[in-house]
């Protein structure tokens, strides 16, 4: 009897453990397009034109699949590319974001980064957190961008939004893959060489 219980505890506990390191992106290696993102729909006053993802089945990680996110980007657009869905915390207190990114052609610099959108959160300043390159580290192999983040007070949902900022360059092409937002997973779980 103690060791049926023991035994039941143990599923118990592993099935909890399995839930809490569930990815929330559906569809994170773009294996089925790029339905779930999508730039705004509305028309900047600015004249500037909102970049539409692609789906790349020449170019992925490879962990994950076959396929990746494209963006070509010139300097007549702007990169905000949103997750359609708002994603539910269910009470976690801390997440982890990471995705692949790489980038070829710029002829200057550039950053690719996911950001992190707390619309509910408590504090304003805590509302936006993002992973990425640094600006004068644009990456050409695909490299992984990793960030545990502490969930702000009061957040109970997130959004997702793949940003490129090109500053001076004229275009490029960024790829995005692979990518996670959930529980933090353990150390060596996902982290995958560069390709």
């Amino acid at each position: 009897m103690k060791h049926t219980k023991l035994i039941l505890g143990l599923l118990a506990a592993g099935m909890i453990f399995g839930l809490n390191a569930q990815n929330l992106v559906e569809n994170s290696s773009f294996e089925n397009g790029v339905d779930q993102w999508a730039p705004p729909s509305w028309k900047r006053p600015d004249g500037k034109i909102w970049l539409t993802p692609a789906s790349d089945k020449a170019n992925s990680q490879g962990a994950g699949g076959a396929a990746s996110l494209r963006l070509d980007w010139t300097n007549k657009h702007i990169c905000h590319i949103w997750y359609k869905k708002e994603i539910p915390l269910n009470g976690l207190k801390e997440v982890e974001l990471s995705f692949w990114g790489k980038n070829v052609g710029y002829d200057k610099t550039n950053i690719i980064e996911i950001t992190v959108n707390f619309p509910d959160a408590k504090d304003p300043k805590k509302r936006n957190i993002s992973a990425g390159n640094k600006w004068n580290r644009p990456p050409k192999e695909w490299t992984n961008f990793s960030r545990l983040i502490q969930v702000p007070e009061g957040a109970t949902k997130a959004k997702l939004c793949i940003r490129i900022h090109g500053f001076t360059s004229t275009k490029g092409t960024s790829w995005v893959d692979n990518v996670y937002f959930g529980a933090p997973q353990k150390k060596g779980n996902g982290q995958q060489a560069k390709k």
